[in-house]
């Protein structure tokens, strides 16, 4: 027999989940809310806040005998009496219990996402520390804008004032992105009542992380691949005005080409004609609608043109690391939104802007952050390691 709320299994002869504290003897898994101690004490027979009957709780906190051998264990709530052990005396602290793949993995995300942090600071300072030089290098340059069929295909032609409007405009966008990803997660942690493990469900951990575990797989990728003669081609960007504006507009609008056009849009058509009303229809364009199986087509096709887009400037070697770049962000811009794939494509090209600034020949200090954060990252692999096995096991039980 499972639980009705978290589907997780009931020890048997319990009356409340051990996981997440549901009242296994009430059909829609009723738990005790935080004003139910409070009416017990009154004397009350009901919460008057919830309406929970409170006949067979215990008078005090300390009259279950239950409650410290689930919190030794590691739950969040005691099996016998329903109350939630995070709110009591004798706590365990948030890196140490179990259950919720906390401990080491969880101090190593947050490092990592904390060095990722202070990066994308630092690029958006150079983003704006630059505008007056960039207003005067743009004099007399001209700029293509493209979109990918699958090769990249050059479609509008901008001057020096179009390329100054296009900037501004995407620095704009690039800012705000960061903004809300730091914000939204810093407001999920303030008022989730798992507090500090809530922020592992945030864009900005998801992000900084997954961003991570690219970068480390990129650098084995290309070692693996000059180890075997391919020739590691890059595009040559020009001079500093022309890298910065090329960077800021991949960061921007390759997300509205291939996560916005190619995935949000038409799955959002879809829905529409199937009549579909349980997302409002402008998230598709926005991103965080939630994934459904049949969207699988649009994630690859997004994440395939987008690594089509790459081969011509690139090189044939780029396909792989920016097919899996497409997945991550395909997979951001569904679960968070748009913000959460700006922030990370502008985390990654931006990653030159120590040169920009200082003028040094090489980024050292953020080159050296990133690849921090990147080892920080792999704190998080055992946490996409479950959810990845719930997923197979979830495809297993549906096939049988």
């Amino acid at each position: 027999m499972s639980c009705d709320r978290c589907n997780e299994e009931r020890a048997k002869h319990n009356r409340y989940c051990s996981y997440c504290g549901a009242d296994l003897s009430v059909s829609n898994g009723g738990a005790p809310c935080q004003f139910c101690s409070r009416s017990k004490s009154m004397g009350h027979h009901f919460c008057n806040v919830c309406g929970r009957d409170l006949s067979n709780d215990p008078s005090t906190y300390d009259a279950c005998p239950g409650c410290q051998e689930y919190r030794d264990a590691g739950y969040r709530f005691c099996a016998i009496c329903g109350r939630s052990l995070r709110s009591q005396q004798g706590i365990m602290p948030a890196f140490q219990r179990k259950g919720d793949g906390l401990r080491i993995p969880l101090i190593l995300m947050t490092f990592s996402v904390l060095l990722g942090v202070g990066i994308l600071i630092y690029e958006a300072y150079a983003g704006i520390v630059k505008i007056p030089y960039l207003m005067d290098a743009v004099e007399g340059l001209h700029f293509w804008l493209f979109i990918i069929t699958p090769e990249v295909t050059d479609i509008l032609e901008l001057n020096d004032t179009g390329i100054r409007i296009l900037y501004i405009a995407e620095l704009i966008a690039v800012l705000c992105s960061i903004a809300y990803l730091i914000y939204s997660a810093a407001m999920r942690a303030l008022t989730s009542k798992d507090g500090i493990t809530s922020i592992q469900e945030t864009g900005l951990y998801e992000a900084i992380c997954l961003n991570g575990l690219l970068f480390l797989f990129q650098m084995a990728y290309v070692m693996i691949c000059m180890a075997n003669g391919v020739d590691i081609d890059s595009v040559e960007f020009g001079d500093v005005a022309e890298s910065m504006i090329a960077l800021m507009n991949a960061s921007v609008y390759e997300e509205l080409l291939c996560r916005v056009m190619m995935l949000g849009l038409p799955i959002g058509i879809i829905c529409a004609l199937a009549k579909k009303k349980d997302v409002p229809a402008y998230r598709y364009l926005l991103g965080g609608f939630g994934f459904k199986g049949w969207m699988w087509a649009f994630v690859f096709l997004s994440a395939g043109f987008f690594a089509a887009g790459h081969l011509s400037g690139w090189g044939l070697w780029k396909l792989i690391p920016t097919f899996l770049f497409g997945l991550i962000t395909a997979y951001l811009f569904i679960k968070y939104g748009l913000y959460a794939t700006i922030s990370i494509h502008f985390l990654t090209d931006f990653i030159m802007a120590e040169t920009w600034v200082t003028g040094s020949d090489m980024s050292v200090t953020l080159a050296m952050m990133m690849f921090f954060s990147a080892l920080l990252a792999l704190g998080c692999v055992p946490t996409y390691y479950r959810r990845i096995r719930k997923v197979l096991s979830n495809l297993s039980t549906k096939k049988e």
